[in-house]
């Protein structure tokens, strides 16, 4: 199915149309961008959100911070430079 940019609210065209003219690119590349801007800002909200409802179980938390304890003793293991070779 096509996209109908004339079914968008002309405010938002506008504002495309001067983002196509600000970056010299084009209406694609334009929503490309928006989306992965807009995917980040939804992946940090809902990253805030489970970490507030981690926090408020005392229990999960205790779990959570146990393994990240444990992780961080295998950060000098030498397995990061083995993986950059691959």
């Amino acid at each position: 199915m096509a996209f109908a940019r004339d079914a968008l609210p002309v405010e938002t065209r506008v504002v495309w149309d001067d983002l196509v003219a600000f970056d010299k690119t084009n209406l694609r590349d334009v929503l490309i961008r928006a989306l992965a801007a807009y995917w980040s800002v939804r992946l940090e909200e809902e990253s805030h959100r489970a970490y507030k409802a981690l926090q408020a179980n005392s229990s999960a938390l205790a779990a959570y911070e146990q393994e990240r304890e444990e992780l961080d003793g295998t950060l000098m293991d030498g397995l990061g430079r083995a993986y950059d070779r691959c």
